[in-house]
């Protein structure tokens, strides 16, 4: 189930607090409703763990149940993905954010040459800070988010 996910990010989102796997059948609901295709390791992700709170970041993704009454305690990508702006390519999913103005986002559009994660806030307009999905949980447990929302601005003074 999780043979897309390599030991080290693993080891990771142990660290974290998960809700539980994400049904198969609500990916694929998902996927198709937004004309989606989540990449391997974004996807072994959701049926693994679903979403996680990380030290530090958090990782959005598929919630099976919430209950009535009491506030969320992960984000759903499906709150995000029913309310994108315009400015937000089409077949992105915001995946994370930095609490601030960053908003992370997972390319996920079906046939795409364009993959990996990019931010969008101040200055930093669709900037690639990695290459896929597993990548960005390495960096961002290992670095920290802050570091992923600055790249941009390293990658402009190169």
């Amino acid at each position: 189930m999780n043979s897309s996910i390599s030991p080290e990010v693993i080891a990771h989102l142990e660290q974290g607090s998960v809700p539980g796997p994400a049904p198969e059948a609500l990916i694929l609901s998902v996927e198709q409703q937004y004309r989606l295709t989540f990449p391997s390791d974004y996807r072994a992700f959701l049926l693994k763990y679903g979403a996680a709170l990380m030290p530090g970041f958090e990782v959005f993704g598929l919630v099976a149940s919430h209950t009535d009454g009491e506030a969320p305690t992960w984000s759903d990508i499906r709150s995000f993905l029913r309310k994108s702006p315009p400015c937000v390519p089409s077949g992105w999913v915001q995946i994370s954010d930095d609490g601030m103005d960053h908003r992370f986002f997972l390319a996920c559009a079906p046939r795409s040459d364009n993959s990996g994660v990019f931010v969008l806030g101040p200055a930093a307009q669709g900037t690639r800070v990695s290459p896929n999905f597993s990548a960005f949980v390495e960096a961002a447990a290992s670095y920290g988010i802050e570091f992923l929302a600055t790249i941009y601005l390293r990658k402009a003074l190169d």
